[in-house]
């Protein structure tokens, strides 16, 4: 697994200047909290000129790229692992779309600002490749309670399942699960967060907060439970997520769901993929 770095840096020299620009050769990297997971890459030769960028295995987990012998000499390193990799990403207003350029990616050495784009040319990957944005890459340092290495995942929202969203795993291929806000579950929910939890979140005000309660869905016969005591918590500025024990509260870890619009879009969880790239 690996996982999205921070798109923090220096100046980055691209030596040959980006693919029908050869005169764009310095670059910034800029990503601030409430960016995430994006990024921009502000030029320093052109004002006014930044590229958006992101790390293309948060939507694409498996994404692959090669670079030569003649690329690493030049970046610096003396394997692909040590290389950061970047998709330029472009929005389009009529009709609205957003894209990744997984044919050319930005592949860059963290340590040294060296940077090249590389032609995948082995791949049958597209200049244009449409992106779901309803997807948001979180990290549970601590993992989830009795499973701490599963520590990676995307919520993933669907028009299908809407309210419901989709807890997907990074590490584990096809393992996911129903969550939602606990107040369709319970409208007078009241999590109180610990110190300590809102520590290891960052400190996080209670604003930043998105609060998701894992579910329980049995097919035979069809039953619906959510745990309201221990729910997710999510530092929406920076995607540290954490599952919270609320101990005292007299909230139920199976806490049993029934009827209306909820009980209707659990019935249709197995009908969508797993998979972000799907």
């Amino acid at each position: 697994m690996t996982t999205a770095p921070s798109l923090n840096a220096s100046e980055l020299t691209f030596a040959e200047g980006l693919v029908g620009c050869p005169e764009w050769k310095h670059f910034q990297l800029e990503q601030r909290p409430d960016m995430q997971p994006v990024a921009l890459l502000n030029s320093l030769d052109q004002a006014n000129l930044s590229l958006i960028v992101a790390d293309p295995r948060i939507w694409y987990p498996q994404y692959a790229f090669d670079v030569s012998p003649d690329d690493l000499a030049a970046l610096g390193v003396a394997s692909a692992a040590q290389l950061t990799v970047l998709a330029v990403i472009t929005v389009e207003a009529d009709p609205f779309a957003v894209t990744a350029n997984l044919l050319g990616p930005l592949v860059l050495n963290p340590q040294t600002g060296r940077a090249r784009q590389v032609i995948q040319s082995a791949y049958p990957y597209l200049a244009r490749q449409p992106l779901d944005l309803q997807v948001r890459p979180i990290t549970l340092a601590e993992g989830l309670i009795g499973s701490p290495e599963w520590q990676h995942f995307l919520v993933r929202k669907s028009a299908d399942i809407a309210p419901v969203k989709l807890l997907v795993s990074r590490e584990q291929p096809g393992l996911s699960f129903p969550v939602v806000a606990p107040w369709l579950v319970d409208p007078s929910y009241e999590p109180r967060l610990a110190a300590e939890d809102r520590a290891a979140l960052g400190g996080a005000e209670n604003g930043d907060l998105e609060w998701l309660a894992l579910l329980n869905v049995q097919s035979n016969p069809f039953k619906v439970t959510a745990n309201l005591l221990g729910p997710l918590v999510i530092n929406q500025r920076t995607n540290a997520a954490r599952q919270v024990v609320l101990a005292g509260s007299g909230y139920s870890a199976a806490h049993e769901v029934s009827g209306g619009k909820l009980e209707q879009a659990l019935k249709e969880v197995e009908r969508v993929s797993a998979d972000p790239a799907s």
